[in-house]
């Protein structure tokens, strides 16, 4: 069998070529033929459909900076038509919540002091809001002597 140094150029193709190229073809058209997905199977597409899972909902949302004095918990957000929301985790004071446009009442409270109040917004979008709650009013000496700075 001679090299490939030893093969003129324009002698024909050594006959083992031709069939190793010819079985490389036949393999690789059998191939593209029983891999390609039968259209009969495929599910039919929807554009819009498919436009429309692609989409993300977008809320509009305001923001409200929720507090209490001494501290609280967000028990309820709710709506005047009692749509409520997820509350947040952690639900202690102080917390940043954002909430969709509308009117929104945000219940907070305090177990130390067994009682609940409220704050009501009427959030716009892009708008920034305080929730402010004073359950019991701290003054500087009370506050030092809590956290054991003062005797």
């Amino acid at each position: 069998m001679p090299s490939w140094s030893e093969i003129e150029t324009g002698s024909p193709a050594h006959p083992l070529a031709v069939v190793a190229l010819a079985l490389i073809v036949v393999a690789t058209l059998t191939a593209v033929v029983l891999l390609r997905p039968d259209p009969s199977r495929l599910e039919p597409r929807d554009p819009v459909a498919q436009v429309a899972a692609e989409l993300t909902v977008y809320t509009p949302t305001g923001t409200a900076f929720v507090d209490a004095v001494p501290w609280g918990r967000v028990e309820r957000i709710e709506s005047p038509t009692g749509e409520t929301l997820e509350l947040p985790a952690p639900r202690e004071t102080p917390l940043l919540l954002e909430l969709p446009a509308g009117e929104w009442r945000i219940a907070l409270s305090n177990p130390d002091l067994e009682e609940e109040q409220v704050c009501e917004l009427t959030v716009a979008v892009g708008a920034r809001y305080d929730c402010t709650i004073e359950f019991e009013r701290v003054t500087v000496d009370q506050y030092f002597r809590e956290a054991g700075w003062w005797r």
